[in-house]
């Protein structure tokens, strides 16, 4: 028995270092880099990157070999890791200069982490498979302090042959690896997620203020919803009011967490994809500008749980414009998408009841995104102004607020 499990032990051993061939890492932000410490904790050398050589510190501290680009990191490692902020953070990565693609071997897997365009990660496994490298996108959930605990959960879209490749890595850094299937599925998955999340970050905000204003106190509204059917990731495990919980953001001043900056690019991405497949997301709409807002009045380096700091601070006044007055066709308005400017430009003379710069604006485009849909989109040539009044269709006059101006 002795020899069964002696032997057993030896062959765990040997498959265990014979994968743990180096692993490339690039982008070692909050998120970034403690994923990449789990991965050295984990026993896989890690050869890292970032474009702010001070983030790099701490990994090399931990026995990692750091290099000055992502084709250095390609030279040297066949399975390598993305962390990065944005579309175009992952497009330079990758296909820039000094990219992974520059100096990428054949039959290298390269795994994407970061929330980015669906249509962005299909271009970048196009590239890689032009180079013979395979492409998956894997996006997360659960945060910097999931992270650190490797409790993130990974979407993961690509080619499902490469997926338990994939597979080995990602659950040194997470508890949860979902196979989404293409490559883009897993940002889908991800955008529906954060929309969803900011969302439900909006309502706890909203609904603590309103208990706290009534005169509840705070943790015991908390204690309340968290045993009652209002219940969500918000209120019980991330509440954004300070002193209810300890360990996050909102006891800390909003500290680390994930930023405002990157929940409002996240909710870019969903309203970018609502609007391409025609999805009316109204209050989606609404929650991307409100972080907007956010981003430009101080809050943009700060948690995302921070809106209710925000709400707290919250101000309206009363603007009239007028004597403008452009006629617009409703398909062409819908997907050209309204930006932060008066909806008296298309109705007329009008009280507008403005919060900072308008997150009504955005509610009101997934309203014409809708109406639209109504009337078929491809030809839907209607001018706002003449929009029926039926079961099936959205009213001008609804928007502009006649029996009750709002």
């Amino acid at each position: 028995c002795s020899c069964v499990e002696d032997t057993d032990l030896t062959s765990l051993s040997t498959r265990s270092m014979a994968s743990k061939t180096p692993v490339g890492f690039i982008g070692l932000g909050n998120m970034g880099s403690p994923m990449a410490k789990n991965l050295l904790r984990n026993g896989y050398p890690v050869i890292a990157t970032d474009v702010f050589p001070e983030s790099c510190k701490g990994l090399l501290d931990l026995g990692a070999q750091v290099v000055d680009s992502p084709a250095e990191v390609a030279e040297k490692a066949d399975r390598i890791i993305t962390m990065l902020p944005s579309s175009p953070n992952v497009i330079d990565v990758y296909t820039g200069p000094n990219g992974i693609l520059k100096k990428v071997k054949k039959g290298t897997l390269l795994i994407d982490s970061s929330t980015i365009d669906p249509s962005v990660s299909k271009e970048m496994a196009v590239a890689a498979e032009k180079m013979g490298a395979v492409f998956m996108d894997a996006p997360v959930s659960g945060g910097v302090g999931a992270a650190s605990m490797a409790k993130l959960t990974f979407m993961v879209g690509g080619v499902e042959e490469e997926y338990n490749a994939a597979q080995e890595l990602l659950t040194c850094m997470g508890a949860n690896v979902v196979y989404c299937g293409q490559v883009g599925s897993g940002q889908a998955a991800k955008i529906c997620n954060n929309m969803l999340l900011a969302i439900g970050m909006i309502g706890t905000a909203e609904t603590m203020n309103l208990g706290i204003r009534l005169g509840l106190d705070p943790k015991l509204l908390a204690k309340i919803l968290n045993m009652s059917s209002g219940r969500c990731w918000s209120s019980d495990t991330y509440n954004p009011v300070p002193g209810v919980m300890e360990g996050v953001p909102s006891a800390n001043n909003y500290q680390g967490g994930f930023g405002a900056t990157l929940m409002a690019k996240d909710l870019g991405l969903a309203q970018n994809t609502a609007t391409n497949t025609k999805t009316p997301i109204p209050l989606g709409s609404l929650a991307h500008q409100i972080y907007r807002v956010m981003c430009s009045r101080g809050y943009a380096n700060k948690d995302f749980s921070s809106v209710f700091h925000r709400l707290k601070c919250y101000y309206t006044y009363t603007h009239t414009h007028t004597n403008y007055t452009p006629q617009y066709p409703l398909s062409q308005y819908a997907q050209e998408r309204l930006r932060p400017c008066p909806l008296a430009q298309f109705c007329g003379p009008i009280n507008i009841l403005y919060v900072d710069t308008c997150p009504l604006i955005a509610l009101a485009e997934s309203y014409f995104q809708m109406i639209c849909l109504s009337l078929d989109w491809g030809n839907a040539k209607t001018d706002l102004r003449s929009v029926s009044r039926d079961k099936n269709t959205f009213c001008y006059s609804q928007l502009r607020g006649e029996g009750g101006r709002e």
